[in-house]
């Protein structure tokens, strides 16, 4: 079983590291081709000007994270093995440590949750209050980032899940413990 475990953690931590930062980067740089699209081609007081502001200011968020991220990676040589050694040094501690960890990314969810979808309700107050085009094209680039919010939770939701259920059956019943 502490074979397995090992293997659990290290799947975690390898794939929590290497796709967050590389996906980031890479909607990072959608984004910025559609923000580099809406400058060019938006007319002043379009829907297109209008998206490209909160479009905009997601690009720079997310480039910015997804770039360092990503050279927080490279200079990791594999980002599970310090968790793995501490894992096989001092199990008890390791998981306990762990089953802290993922109930706390727990309670963080509902308020990543309510924050996307307060996104989404602004952009939905927004065409109905005084519509204008660059209101409209607002509107569409908040509805965006909490969709894009929201997808992004359910993905690190499912991996997270899938980690803390495995790290919380194996400190109830001792199975990831390895056997001495």
């Amino acid at each position: 079983m502490d074979f397995e475990m090992a293997k659990t953690i290290e799947h975690y931590y390898t794939s929590e590291k290497a796709a967050t930062s590389i996906y980031i980067l890479f909607a990072g740089l959608i984004l910025l081709c559609g923000t580099i699209a809406l400058w060019r081609w938006g007319l002043p007081s379009s829907v297109a000007k209008g998206m490209l502001w909160p479009i905009g200011i997601l690009t720079v968020l997310t480039l910015g994270s997804g770039i360092i991220g990503t050279f927080q990676l490279a200079q990791e040589v594999h980002p599970s093995v310090p968790k793995v050694s501490e894992y096989r040094q001092e199990p008890e501690k390791f998981l306990q440590n762990e089953v802290n960890r993922v109930e706390e990314i727990r309670k963080g969810w509902v308020w990543w949750r309510l924050l996307w979808t307060l996104f989404l309700l602004v952009a939905i107050g927004m065409i109905f209050v005084q519509p204008s085009n660059l209101r409209l094209g607002i509107a569409i680039g908040l509805m965006i980032i909490g969709i894009m919010g929201h997808l992004g939770e359910a993905f690190s939701y499912e991996r997270n899940e899938s980690y803390a259920l495995k790290i919380i059956q194996a400190m109830e019943g001792n199975g990831g413990l390895p056997r001495k």
